[in-house]
């Protein structure tokens, strides 16, 4: 499912995951179903 969200929103979440890996799961959730 992630490869299929629009790059902007795989940056973002790469860039989440990079810089705060502690962020919380559902966090990451939410920002995928916003950018689907």
């Amino acid at each position: 499912p992630f490869m299929k969200l629009p790059r902007v929103c795989q940056e973002i979440a790469v860039c989440c995951l990079y810089y705060m890996p502690k962020l919380s799961r559902s966090l990451l959730e939410a920002l995928a179903q916003c950018c689907q």
